[in-house]
């Protein structure tokens, strides 16, 4: 019996043509996350973090399985199967986002976008970010099928459809630049002008941006009336940059303005699809330089803010309101208000590589080489008490009310009680220890030398030991799993923050020549850091789903998901000599 999930619109399901009631919200968002990776396990606990975020219930386990019962007596006993420690949608099962990424895939945009009933997930709230990636997919098949057509001549039909896109995404340069040529070859040049200069408004007011080079440049051919406007084709530039597509045999796809999108494309398509497509570069709506905060959108792995700081920024750390940035090389801390993106800057007498911050705000920030804790007061940026341990303070974690300090050459880890202001015990957990985590109730702690990860839980005598990870280097809790970058064998592992055990082999990130500095989990997903690239990871699938280049003379030293952003701080290779 054909079963059809829909989910580019408010969630439906039916069974041999009649709607089926899918039950509770929770129930409901359970199917629309298998559904969006129909075919494909997603672990139990990516459906917990999904479900509940930061509230998880001690039932969890067992209520999730009460849906799937539910779920198969509505769809049928096989539409859901276990797999492992997880749960998956049978990949014959028609979901229509997928068919939609197929139609996608081979140029047939007006097919695809005829899958699509209003916003994607639209009464499913709990998969927001998952929605806003189907969302932008959209817009950019609406794009993709306007330059297709103003090429063909469609000009004076477009401009009504592509006014009210525009409206909806003032920002989208892609779209303003479509509009602005549409107008234009429908004989109404002073419109074009006009709606340029709105679109340049939206940017500056909303993004702090200029326009980019293509669509100022579209502006000056307007205004000095260039007759190869009126029928431009793409430059042999252009056709190098953009992906063959499949549709009986390959081919190009044709740009009439704006070709660097073709890179946001196959980026976002990556996302969604959460398949890694090898080397994506991030569009360059700002350049990648070194010495700054670059700020990425993560529904289009799109670099959209930069904003220049100090030099070998390798600590970062984001409170409800703020950014706050450790250069090494300039000896400062800084804090990048995210609301003004005003930015107020400190300077200590010694390099400071490491950040982060307890519940009323407080930052604490140290170094590689000394064996101080700074306290930074968040109200006036400036530095109000300083804690010392043993030998080196290196990974710095808060919780349990306690600030928790990586002693790097005693092999242990302070822990200082936050009440007191005093140190309260110190615990031997391996060799090396490099950084810490702070997450699921629990100390987590890379000892670089012994290949294994400490674990210490509040009170608790002595820590649980992880084995098995070659010279671990980073560690990050969150997204439903701590993450372990690994430099002995260049990958990623999960690690069950209950059973602590090792979740599937390690994530080969497949840029083997590169160190890996680190990994970030957010709510964005999880970051791998790397000499020259960040490695994107899906905690559904655990799968890469983008890599994205960093060019010569720059490299990326940290990363933090924030609400809205993905920020990732931009060093000079040779800051590190």
């Amino acid at each position: 019996m054909p079963v059809v999930v829909r989910l580019l619109g408010p969630l439906e399901a039916e069974v041999d043509g009649v709607r089926v009631d899918l039950g509770p919200p929770q129930q409901r968002a359970l199917l629309a996350l298998l559904a969006l990776h129909v075919g494909k396990a997603v672990r139990l606990s990516a459906i917990e973090e999904a479900l509940w975020r930061d509230e998880l219930p001690p039932s969890a386990t067992k209520v999730v399985q009460t849906y799937v019962s539910r779920l198969r007596k509505a769809l049928g006993a096989d539409a859901i199967r276990l797999v492992g420690k997880g749960y998956v949608l049978d990949s014959h099962v028609e979901v229509d986002a997928r068919a939609f990424r197929e139609l996608f895939g081979e140029g047939l945009y007006r097919e695809a976008l005829a899958l699509w009933r209003g916003h994607a997930l639209a009464d499913v709230p709990t998969l927001e970010a998952e929605a806003e990636q189907l969302n932008e997919l959209r817009v950019t098949a609406f794009e993709e099928r306007f330059d297709a057509e103003l090429e063909h001549g469609a000009h004076p039909g477009l401009v009504a459809e592509l006014d009210g896109l525009v409206a909806e995404h003032p920002t989208r340069e892609r779209l303003l630049a479509q509009l602005v040529l549409a107008l234009y070859r429908s004989g109404r040049q002073a419109d074009a002008l006009a709606v340029y200069r709105n679109g340049r408004d939206a940017l500056v007011e909303e993004l702090g941006l200029e326009p980019g080079v293509e669509l100022r440049d579209l502006e000056r051919r307007i205004l000095r009336q260039d007759p190869d406007l009126l029928n431009e084709r793409p430059s042999p530039i252009a056709e190098e940059r953009m992906p063959p597509l499949e549709r009986g045999q390959r081919r190009l796809r044709r740009r009439t303005v704006l070709p660097v999108a073709a890179v946001v494309v196959a980026a976002a398509a990556a996302v969604i699809s959460s398949i890694a497509l090898g080397h994506a570069k991030a569009a360059a709506v700002v350049p990648i330089r070194a010495n700054t905060l670059l700020a990425l959108d993560p529904r289009t792995n799109t670099f959209v803010r930069s904003i220049p700081i100090a030099r070998d920024a390798a600590g970062l750390d984001a409170t409800a309101d703020a950014l706050w940035i450790a250069s090494e090389r300039d000896s400062t801390v800084s804090r990048l208000d995210l609301g003004s993106y005003r930015l107020t800057t400190i300077g200590r007498p010694h390099p400071i590589a490491f950040l982060t911050h307890d519940d009323r705000g407080n930052i604490y920030a140290s170094g590689w080489d000394f064996p101080y804790v700074w306290q930074i007061d968040p109200r006036t940026v400036r530095a109000v008490h300083t804690y010392r341990v043993r030998t080196r303070a290196l990974g710095l974690s808060v919780g349990g009310g306690s600030l928790w300090v990586v002693d790097r050459l005693a092999n242990s880890v302070t822990r200082i009680d936050l009440a007191e202001h005093r140190v309260a015990e110190t615990i031997k957990v391996g060799i090396n220890p490099l950084a810490s985590a702070f997450g699921y109730g629990a100390l987590w702690v890379a000892n670089g030398d012994s290949g294994t990860i400490a674990v210490l839980r509040p009170g608790a005598p002595k820590p649980i030991l992880v084995r098995g990870i070659p010279s671990p280097f980073g560690i990050s809790a969150g997204a439903g799993g701590v993450w372990v970058a690994s430099n002995g064998t260049h990958a990623v592992y999960r690690i069950d923050p209950d059973t602590h055990a090792k979740v599937g082999g390690p994530i080969d990130l497949g840029t083997p020549t590169d160190f890996l500095f680190g990994v970030s989990a957010g709510q964005h997903g999880v970051w791998a850091i790397e000499d020259h690239h960040i490695v994107r990871i899906d905690p559904a699938t655990d799968e890469v789903v983008i890599r994205i280049p960093f060019p010569r003379g720059t490299e990326p030293k940290a990363v933090v998901s924030t609400g809205k952003f993905v920020w990732v701080t931009v060093g000079n290779p040779k800051d590190d000599l």
